[in-house]
């Protein structure tokens, strides 16, 4: 018998928008300007780290 091979499954990405200028932040681009590389999770972000837009505190942003 041949064993049923579990389906793969899609990570979606966990977006963040500042409460703020809507700015989405999204881990799959991350924030070249900050040097964020892509890839980096919202919650893995440095405690300083603001919203490239409007300056908006990271403590500000709500998951979408």
């Amino acid at each position: 018998m041949k064993k049923i091979a579990p389906k793969k499954t899609i990570e979606i990405p966990k977006i963040y928008v500042c409460s703020g200028c809507g700015y989405e932040y999204n881990p799959f681009i991350g924030d070249p300007e900050a040097e964020i590389a892509p890839g980096t999770d919202f919650t893995a972000l440095p405690e300083e780290w603001v919203c490239p837009e409007c300056s908006e505190e990271k403590a500000n942003f709500i998951k979408a």
